[in-house]
């Protein structure tokens, strides 16, 4: 055997061990979820530190608005657990009540200044327009001479 064929080899094994590591821990629902629930956790952490730095949030308002952010999500999650036994105008009708209480919180736990920050921050952000390239002028030919 070269050693070509010998990394090759050790690389395939590698890489199918791997495999199997990750196949085994998608097969087990409970684990997927909680793995799940951790990256939404922190995710929903760092957009808290991201908010709370922006806006110039006391520790004791940032407090109140984790708190916030997990009920809504608590909520949230509930709502998508009963999807199956929910019609969808209830679904939307809940999703709304649960974001307008979520906006009610911060906007109760946000001074004016803080609040209007939020909401210019919180505004989807337009994606960028695709520009159509510019239309090619032709140039003017050059008058003819006689």
């Amino acid at each position: 055997m070269n050693v070509r064929t010998i990394a090759f080899t050790v690389l395939a094994l590698a890489l199918s061990g791997g495999i199997q590591a990750q196949s085994k821990g998608t097969q087990d629902p409970e684990m997927h979820k909680q793995r799940l629930a951790a990256a939404q956790a922190q995710q929903a952490e760092e957009r808290i530190a991201g908010l709370s730095r922006e806006l110039g949030l006391s520790e004791e308002q940032t407090k109140r608005l984790r708190a916030a952010d997990e009920r809504r999500r608590k909520d949230l999650s509930e709502l998508r657990a009963n999807a199956a036994n929910t019609d969808r105008a209830a679904m939307s009708e809940r999703n709304r009540t649960i974001m307008d209480t979520f906006e009610n919180e911060l906007r109760s736990l946000m001074t004016e200044e803080q609040y209007a920050k939020y909401k210019d921050w919180s505004k989807p952000k337009a994606a960028p327009a695709q520009q159509a390239p510019a239309p090619q002028q032709r140039p003017t030919p050059p008058a003819a001479t006689e």
